[in-house]
Parts: C-alpha cells; sequence; structure tokens
C-alpha cells in the first residue's frame, strides 16, 4: 500500500539490487521518504562484505536480525549478533563482513540514502562478474562513496 499517509510493504517484497556479494530488498528508497532515508534488508552470504570505504553524506544504522556480522573501522573490530546494532557515521572509514557460516541479515537504514540508492542501483545494473570489480570505485566516486 502507498498514499500519501503510508507506505506499507509486505514481508520478501521490494526492489532487489545485488551488490558486491549481498542482496538488498529495498523496503523504502528516498524518494519514498521525502529524500530523508532508504531502508534495506540486506542478506550477506559468508565470507562476504565490502572492503573499507566511507560516505560523503550518507550514514548507515544496522540492526542485525540473523547471524554475525563483524564491523571494522580504523580503530578495531567489533562482531555484532542478533538485535546488536551499529552506526557508521557519514566521513568516517569502515568495512563490514559475515564471516560465519551461514547467511547474515540486518535492516539498514541509510540516511539521507540518496547517494547510496544510486550506488547500489549502478553496482546492481553494471557489475555482474568479480572481473567488473574494477568498475565500483569510479561508480563510487561519482555517488559519494569512497574505497581505502
Amino acid at each position: 500500500m502507498r498514499s500519501e499517509d503510508a507506505l506499507f510493504v509486505p514481508a520478501g517484497r521490494g526492489p532487489i539490487h545485488h551488490v558486491l556479494g549481498g542482496t538488498h530488498v529495498n523496503k523504502a528508497i528516498p524518494a519514498d521518504t521525502g529524500g530523508a532515508f532508504s531502508l534495506i534488508e540486506l542478506t550477506l552470504p559468508p565470507r562476504m562484505g565490502p572492503p573499507a570505504h566511507s560516505h560523503a553524506r550518507d550514514s548507515e544504522a544496522f540492526y542485525i536480525l540473523e547471524g554475525e556480522i563483524t564491523f571494522e573501522t580504523p580503530t578495531g573490530a567489533v562482531t555484532g549478533t542478533v538485535g546488536d546494532v551499529c552506526i557508521l557515521p557519514a566521513g568516517g572509514t569502515h568495512a563490514f563482513r559475515n564471516d560465519g557460516d551461514t547467511d547474515a541479515r540486518a535492516l539498514v537504514v541509510i540516511s539521507p540514502g540518496e547517494d547510496g540508492h544510486r550506488f547500489f542501483s549502478e553496482v546492481d545494473a553494471r557489475v555482474k562478474t568479480p572481473a567488473d570489480f574494477g568498475l565500483v570505485p569510479d561508480i563510487g566516486a561519482r555517488t559519494g562513496l569512497a574505497f581505502r
């Protein structure tokens, strides 16, 4: 259901992006929220996750639903489990990965989210094989994301 008063997205529904090994089910994109945020249900397979990077404008908040996710910053690493929250502010450098043997799932809020949504959309459209990874830094540079 979508109206000026509400957006309802049923379980298992929403546009899907495949991004660097993870699956993003878009529950809300900036166009749905007046540019305030994106809301993504992330599934991260074992031993997957993006390399160290930073966002010029987007902050991310992860709420872990299943499994474990390791978050790494220049000051160290921490592994979150079900119910844990990790907030990664804009401008900071971070990486995250699933070191476990089963899929990890998280609900991720990205604010304001426009840069992230453009990045995820373009990576999904253009990066189809590991050989295509060389395209990612350029896509990031155009969408406010820098790989370290």
